[in-house]
Order: C-alpha cells, then structure tokens, then sequence
C-alpha cells in the first residue's frame, strides 16, 4: 500500500544522499531493488487486508472496490506465484559488497514473470502521466 511504497521512495533517496555524501572517500553505496521475491510478507499482507475489509461498510467499499475485488486479489497471487527466490537478492548484496565497481542500483527479480530491470528501463522511457494510466488499468 501506500505506506509501503513511501518507505521505498524514501529510502531511495537516502540511498542518492548518502551516495553522494560517501563519494569523496570512495565508499559506494548501492541499492537493491528486488520486484517480486517469496517471501511470508505477501501472506501477512493478505490476511491484514482481509480482516481489515471484514469490518468495512459496503457503502465504504464502493469507493476502493478495484483495489479490493476478488479478481484482482486473484491476480495478485497470480503475480506472488511468479516470484523469484530470494538468492537474486542475496546475489545482488554480494556483489555489490565484493564488487571493485559495484552497480549504483541493482534491479533484480520479476514482476509477473518479466524481469524487474526491463520493467524499470519501460517505466523510464515512458511519459509519467502514461506510466500511471497504465499502473492504474492494470489495478482494475
């Protein structure tokens, strides 16, 4: 949800700080930004939301009913079934500890079968405004 994705937005750019901050000594600082690993978050996450949702109002539930219908739930699971095992993870920490030149960022895993580094250089190329039209129909 929304909390979650703040904190990654935020560590990102506490990532880019401390980077630049480090530079002068010539410490790297690299981040690692998995997609979708296994992992029990996604369990936990489910049966938050569905005690949350038990105690809504259907009225309530009109409003965010895209982000809550059974089908895309369904797709959800669908996507975390895809997930890579979390050694991409570990791999990518290990490099960039050993590595002479380690990666400023490191994109790795999928997200729904497709590479998270394609998915990022996709989002890269695309206008923003694009890019959320897209992630919103993909929600519904």
């Amino acid at each position: 949800g929304n909390p979650y994705c703040a904190s990654k937005f935020a560590l990102e750019a506490l990532n880019h700080a401390l980077r630049v901050e480090m530079a002068p000594w010539k410490i790297a600082v690299s981040a690692v930004n998995p997609a979708f690993t296994k992992s029990d978050i996604f369990d936990k996450h489910d049966q938050h939301i569905k005690a949350r949702l038990a105690n809504v109002p259907p009225e309530k539930m009109k409003l965010y009913a895209n982000y809550y219908s059974e089908a895309r739930m369904q797709k959800q699971e669908e996507v975390v079934a895809k997930a890579d095992d979390p050694q991409v993870t570990t791999d990518a920490i290990e490099h960039a500890v050993i590595s002479p030149r380690p990666q400023v960022r490191y994109v790795c895993a999928n997200a729904d079968g497709i590479p998270a580094s394609v998915i990022a250089w996709l989002w890269w190329l695309i206008p923003e405004r694009l890019g959320d039209a897209l992630l919103l129909s993909s929600l519904q």
